[in-house]
């Protein structure tokens, strides 16, 4: 439950960043830089709500590239989602968050296990 609330505040830091940046970048460029963003704040949001009885026994910086790499996973079936949407629907890429939102849905499950099983795994 906590995993998919912090996937919820995930998601609005993408879509905020996506939206500060797709009229200078584009909607392509735009979502790897707000997929990025939403990446940093999950990490810590999820080492500090989801998973703050379990440990990666890294160090943070570790931690944090360990965590970036398995959500590069989720990431690609998100973006991957994303633009299919957006390629496929005019009024989706006039309205990115939505396909921000397909996105997301697709990878949860994803960086959930990748999570659970890589980088939070063991007890503190």
């Amino acid at each position: 439950m906590i995993f998919a609330l912090v996937g919820i505040a995930g998601f609005i830091v993408d879509a905020l960043v996506l939206y500060l940046f797709k009229d200078f970048l584009g909607l392509y460029i735009s979502r790897l830089i707000s997929f990025l963003a939403a990446v940093v704040a999950t990490w810590v949001l999820n080492r500090q709500l989801t998973f703050r009885q379990m440990s990666s026994s890294l160090t943070k910086k570790k931690e944090f590239a360990h965590y970036l790499f398995f959500m590069l996973f989720g990431g690609a079936i998100n973006y991957i989602a994303y633009s299919i949407s957006v390629y496929n629907s005019s009024w989706i890429a006039n309205y990115p968050v939505v396909a921000v939102a397909i996105g997301s849905l697709c990878g949860l499950a994803v960086n959930f296990t990748t999570s659970t099983l890589f980088v939070f795994k063991n007890k503190r």
